[in-house]
């Protein structure tokens, strides 16, 4: 039976959709030129970008219809990011939320098409010059190499795991737009960007989006066959449980014993070392609930370890030890309260990216992972709107089909 799970947009009636869209697109082009080593605009030419997209979103949020409540989460998340900003000087969180916190009139589908025309020129730009460049100029190519000497292509992206990251997000916003269309269609163009995916992954050796996509395609099976309850349970509680799960890993590790250290040490292997950069942070800085700058030396010496640079690659950790454990609050309550409002694919997206933020901190860039906006638009919806499935006739048919099989 086909089973279709796409929440239609809000009416595009509403001029501050098409506001949105535009101002999406001009932070998705900034975030773009940033990670990009082959187009380097004057900084004059960035900041204005980065200037004229912040504004939009500050028109957008003032003509925004509040509840009561959500004003006051709003503006209490707005003073947490302010202070954060502050102490950490992270800007991603910045920009994430305010477009995060613009969304409420967004028409997700239109927004969506828009990012996939801009990400498909300036990714198949990349890939083509950079192509070129190998055949023409090998000795010149821009790679990253492994320890063990293995060439990784970055297409002119500075590392490899920000393309493979912004392919394989693109990959899934092109599936969540052709969800009205038939099971059939649907699985031969998952199978065609799977394709393209493992290419890429040949040549960036990224191990990450090949993990995210064999967890996609398990959650798309369960979807399509009505696994719904199964789906929103994982989706509502994922996060709460790997947030808890990596704490526990960097709170424990002065206190194990040598039979528990090696169950430690082999799970720190398995996430390619970084439980160990966790518990390192953890054990010289401690937590953060706010968010800190702290700061590493080039090299550490740490309990056996030796570090040549301190990077956080899984978000759960740091939001912990760097951008502030009241975040990791945040988005647990957002996505519980969120997901009541989605449809059962956009759970399975959701469900991708908790996996995600496990091996990279691309998710916290609401340009590059869509679930980002999915998880704000409906979070800010009003309570004195009629719910948003309730009128989609695509859930009804879900619904349908759940009641069947009860």
């Amino acid at each position: 039976m086909m089973m279709i799970e796409s929440i239609p947009d809000k009416t595009k009636s509403n001029p501050f959709a098409i506001w949105f869209t535009m101002t999406y697109a001009i932070m998705l082009v900034y975030d773009l030129l940033e990670a990009s080593t082959l187009i380097n605009p004057p900084e004059v030419m960035s900041k204005l970008l980065l200037l004229i997209s912040l504004g939009m979103c500050g028109l957008l949020m003032i003509h925004q219809s509040y509840a009561k409540v959500g004003l006051l989460i709003v503006g209490t998340v707005g003073l947490l990011v302010a202070v954060n900003y502050v102490t950490a000087t992270y800007f991603i969180i910045v920009m994430s939320f305010v477009l995060m916190c613009s969304s409420q009139n967004m028409v997700i589908k239109d927004t969506i098409k828009i990012s996939v025309l801009i990400k498909s020129i300036v990714l198949g730009s990349h890939i083509v010059l950079y192509y070129f460049a190998l055949i023409m100029n090998p000795h010149t190519i821009e790679m990253v190499y492994r320890e063990t000497g293995e060439a990784r292509f970055t297409y002119f992206f500075g590392h490899p795991n920000t393309f493979s990251a912004i392919v394989i997000w693109l990959s899934f916003e092109i599936i969540y737009l052709i969800q009205n269309r038939s099971l059939k269609i649907q699985w031969v163009l998952i199978t065609l960007l799977s394709i393209a995916n493992v290419f890429f992954y040949k040549a960036t050796d990224s191990n990450t989006p090949m993990i995210i996509l064999v967890v996609f395609i398990i959650f798309k099976l369960m979807n399509d066959v009505g696994l719904f309850k199964i789906i929103d349970i994982v989706c509502r509680w994922l996060f709460t449980v790997l947030s808890l799960v990596f704490l526990v890993l960097i709170f424990i590790y002065n206190r194990l014993g040598d039979s528990s250290l090696l169950i430690w040490k082999s799970l720190n292997k398995v996430f390619n070392g970084r439980i160990m950069y966790g518990a390192m942070a953890y054990d010289m800085h401690g937590l953060t609930f706010f968010g800190a700058k702290n700061i590493y030396p080039q090299k550490i010496y740490w309990q056996g370890f030796w570090v040549d640079e301190v990077i956080f690659d899984n978000t759960y950790i740091w939001l912990l030890v760097n951008i502030g454990a009241v975040f990791l609050i945040i988005f647990m309550l957002l996505i519980y309260f969120s997901a009541k409002k989605m449809s059962s694919m956009e759970k399975v997206f959701v469900i991708c990216w908790c996996v995600y933020a496990v091996m990279e901190q691309y998710v916290m860039s609401a340009t590059f992972s869509f679930p980002l906006l999915l998880m704000s638009h409906y979070g800010l919806v009003r309570k004195s709107e009629r719910a948003l499935e309730m009128k989609n006739p695509l859930y009804k048919l879900q619904l349908g089909s759940m009641t069947k099989q009860n």
